[in-house]
């Protein structure tokens, strides 16, 4: 049987592409002043390099030559030759074959197939070629003027589709909609969100599209971080639209290659890539992959992009009305550096403002390190996308780089995991400062690497938690039993779910009926043996997710492999719990663990979905991460007068304002403001002893009647004022015309 060189059965296969994409304006082995180029083809502004199967690696080298030389910035290295080449040459090569798109010096993509595959690699080359030909790939700045005008295109094209698929209100979107409803009326305010109440459905689409955009390119960003320069994500989403989107984000496979598997939780936002709504939206997510591969991820990352993004996404007059303002870089430095000073100096700086702050920062900590053998905790309470612990992410990790202190980096970023944290009940706020977070810290993790290897030898466990920070009173005092319902130990705190702590177990209960979810789903979920409960008094119907308090106790000195385990529960069941933990289970932990895999999987086949499990994950591993209290608690609190607030969660802060001793006198009741009791919460379950706290309010709540037992509440809790910062005159807040103070306070026990 006569065969030919393996190198012409790869062109054979080039060819078939081309001719199937009906290319005429390809050259083979074009000259360019004088000198032969022995690139294969060039197609456009691609170079394309045809090498024998499994001779990639050697035409790396000099494709990136050529691609330089000659001024391309894009090149294709290809080793796939037709089928017959198995058939025909003596000894073919058998082990995988494929193709690599560079761009400058990276690889931004690759596809990996066997000797049967090679129709699909045929078919994913005809469509990336495809994409290369119609878009002018990575040819933008990451700025965020830039990505904010492509996320504004989505958005007025998109518009329309997505609000009609949640008109026509199938049940999971039902469920995730009055989710979302109902946490924007405990983080705005049911007032304010009457106020824009014919703009709401406007403002679930705007966010989901936002969400999902974020997602994208968080994953982005970091693929190309940790994957040397590619970004195959956008790829795959342009080439494959829903089922890449289903696969990467539904399917959580987004980042699995680099031991990143739980990087986003499941929030009332991800309706959009369940495969069945999905599927009706091929488009928009193609659409979003070819806008965010026009611009170039192979550089640096401006580190405040994510932010820049995240506070200009929603229309500013919206944003007004929300009354939410974002703190300035400059003001969250300030602040830690001042904090940090009187944590260890026990006095404020001299100076009121000094040109080297990093430095200062620097030397702080160093200090305290030296006396405590131990980095100061931090935690920002009501975090947003993480100002302030990016700001004091980056002061530990120029410490780390210029002190030298002898902490290995594995141990020194389990130190920052076990020790900054941050808390937000935003959804958005979360996934954002979750990103923010990983950024900081991805040239450690780097250094971790398995030699030769691109995955993370432990997946990092981000402490971003979604909680409301009220929770923090009602767990840490005497529960009565619920007169009404006969459930013991059940608060009704969020409008979301109720909670509840026993001696054996912590649950949460969904409240069905208030979330949309129909009598005949009800009764679905009972015959496939699910509890539900019934409440007379509320007409309600629940459903309850508990965990057993044994096992918190037992994990609650590492709260990153406690992490790590309920994301393999999840995943892989009880092994995959047990072998992130290394514990035994007794019988009752295992059958709790069991009944609590059944109800997710069963809420998952009825469109409930496993936004449950974000939910209680996130209650359970906040509460045991604030038992070692932390050395600053440091933010900007939310500022919204409590009477806003739905009715039913009003009453509960007015009650729990006046168990804390920090309500208005009656003169002044109506003052109320939810950052007064945010503040003493704070104060008195998370601040350690000898702690600092310095925390944005009102500055109204220094002078006003309605502060006068918030101001009393410091002598309660032996706290020690240092200053007040009237920001009044400053105005920090762009465009905001508000009264800014912060608090300087530490704990003398």
């Amino acid at each position: 049987m006569s065969y030919q060189k393996p190198e012409q059965y790869v062109r054979e296969f080039i060819n078939s592409v081309l001719h199937e994409l009906e290319v005429t304006n390809v050259n083979e082995e074009i000259t360019m002043d004088g000198v032969r180029l022995y690139v294969d083809y060039q197609l456009g502004k691609l170079l394309i390099e045809a090498k024998a199967p499994g001779k990639r690696e050697k035409g790396k080298e000099q494709l990136i030559k050529y691609m330089k030389e000659f001024g391309y910035r894009l090149g294709l290295l290809i080793d796939v030759p037709v089928p017959r080449y198995y058939d025909e040459y003596p000894k073919p090569y058998e082990d995988f074959v494929g193709f690599e798109l560079y761009m400058n010096n990276f690889c931004i993509y690759e596809g990996i197939f066997e000797k049967n595959d090679i129709e699909d690699a045929k078919h994913e080359l005809v469509t990336l070629l495809k994409i290369v030909n119609e878009l002018k790939i990575a040819s933008l700045e990451p700025r965020p003027e830039i990505i904010l005008k492509r996320i504004k295109n989505i958005v007025n094209r998109w518009e329309k589709s997505l609000t009609k698929i949640i008109s026509s209100a199938p049940l999971r979107i039902k469920i995730y909609k009055n989710i979302w409803r109902r946490n924007m009326e405990l983080l705005y305010g049911k007032e304010v969100l009457e106020k824009i109440k014919g703009n709401l459905d406007k403002l679930f689409v705007e966010l989901t599209i936002y969400t999902v955009l974020l997602k994208v390119l968080g994953s982005t960003i970091l693929e190309a971080i940790l994957g040397g320069g590619q970004y195959t994500i956008p790829i795959k989403l342009a080439r494959e639209g829903y089922k890449a989107a289903v696969r990467l984000f539904w399917c959580r496979k987004v980042l699995t290659r680099y031991n990143i598997n739980y990087l986003f939780e499941r929030d009332e936002y991800d309706w959009i890539f369940s495969p069945d709504i999905a599927k009706e939206l091929n488009e928009f997510f193609k659409d979003i992959g070819k806008k965010l591969l026009e611009i170039d991820w192979s550089g640096s990352i401006s580190l405040d992009l994510l932010k820049r993004v995240y506070q200009n996404v929603v229309d500013k007059n919206l944003c007004k009305q929300l009354g939410e303002f974002y703190t300035p870089d400059w003001l969250a430095k300030l602040i830690t550096w001042r904090s940090l000073h009187i944590l260890v100096h026990n006095s404020v700086p001299k100076e009121i403002l000094i040109k080297d702050i990093d430095a200062k920062l620097v030397e702080l900590i160093d200090e305290f390190y030296r006396r405590y053998k131990r980095i100061p905790s931090f935690i920002d309470p009501t975090c947003g996308s993480f100002t302030f612990g990016v700001q004091y992410i980056n002061a530990l990790l120029r410490w780390y780089s210029t002190k030298k202190p002898q902490i290995h980096p594995a141990y020194f970023i389990d130190m920052l995991l076990q020790n900054v944290m941050g808390i937000d009940l935003n959804p958005v706020a979360v996934i954002t400062a979750k990103v923010n977070y990983l950024l900081q810290i991805y040239h450690l993790l780097l250094a971790m690497r398995p030699l030769g290897h691109r995955y993370l030898e432990h997946e990092p466990m981000i402490p971003i938690y979604r909680i409301d920070l009220i929770y923090f009173h009602e767990i840490c005092r005497k529960r009565p039993v619920h007169k009404k319902s006969g459930r013991q130990n059940v608060k009704q705190l969020s409008l979301i779910h109720f909670f509840g702590l026993e001696n054996q177990e912590v649950f949460i209960y969904i409240p069905l009926t208030s979330l949309g979810v129909d009598t005949n789903t009800i009764k679905k979920l009972k015959k496939e043996g699910i509890t539900i409960y019934y409440d007379e008094h509320c007409d309600e119907y629940y459903l309850k997710l508990g965990f057993p308090n044994s096992l918190i106790q037992k994990l609650k000195h590492d709260i990153i492999a406690f992490h790590r385990a309920f994301i393999g529960l999840q995943l892989r069941g009880i092994h995959g719990f047990k072998s992130e933990v290394n514990l035994s289970l007794t019988k009752y932990e295992k059958e709790a663990l069991e009944y609590l895999i059944k109800t997710l999987e069963t809420l998952e086949k009825n469109a409930m979905d496993y936004v449950w499990h974000s939910l209680l994950m996130n209650y359970i591993l906040a509460l045991t991460a604030v038992e070692k209290k932390f050395d600053l608690v440091l933010g900007n609190l939310p500022w919204v007068n409590v009477s806003k607030y739905p009715e039913s969660y009003s009453k509960k802060l007015k009650k729990i304002a006046k168990e804390l001793k920090v309500n208005p006198p009656r003169e002044a009741a109506k003052k109320l403001d939810i950052s007064i009791i945010l503040f003493a919460v704070s104060v008195r379950y998370i601040l350690a002893s000898c702690g600092v706290v310095a925390l944005m309010v009102p500055t109204s709540i220094f002078r006003g009647l309605h502060g006068s037992r918030w101001r009393a509440f410091f002598e309660k809790e032996n706290l020690k004022l240092f200053e007040i910062y009237d920001l009044e005159e400053v105005c920090p807040f762009e465009k905001a015309k508000n009264q800014p103070g912060i608090v300087f306070a530490k704990r003398c026990d």
